[in-house]
């Protein structure tokens, strides 16, 4: 179990957008026993796997996950979120003139997803599945 939480957790962090780093750094796991558990703990996380607004995205078996984080807002102040736009837009090299449609279209229509840590949870765990089969199998009693 530890090799393919593991596993995750290296898949997420490769799949996770890097525009600065932040959010694949923010993902960690941790074995106790027989549970493990894989987290993305940057505050925006779930908004980047699930997408925003009407670009929202919830893979099925996960509504009750996404449940969680409908209607949450970021731990920052709107100014917060104003200021890290337009750093975002600064670096992709966008003109300053368009930083304000930028935004409007942000609040308005959302952000696509971007899933990094469902697709990497849901490969190790087929992959994992077999594994477990494979050992039951090759078990003679």
């Amino acid at each position: 179990m530890q090799d393919y939480t593991l596993r995750i957790e290296y898949q997420a962090k490769r799949l996770a957008p890097t525009d600065m780093g932040h959010l694949g750094q923010s993902i960690s796991s941790n074995v106790i026993k027989r549970k493990s558990t894989i987290s993305a703990n940057a505050d925006y996380a779930p908004f980047v796997e699930f997408g925003t607004r009407t670009k929202v995205k919830v893979p099925a078996g996960f509504e009750s996950m996404a449940m969680k984080f409908k209607g949450k807002k970021g731990k920052g102040s709107f100014e917060d979120f104003k200021k890290d736009l337009f750093d975002w837009c600064r670096r992709k090299g966008i003109e300053k003139k368009y930083w304000g449609a930028v935004l409007m279209k942000v609040l308005k229509v959302g952000t696509e997803p971007q899933p990094f840590l469902i697709p990497s949870y849901l490969e190790q765990k087929v992959k994992y599945e077999g594994a477990v089969k494979k050992y039951k199998n090759e078990i003679r009693w």
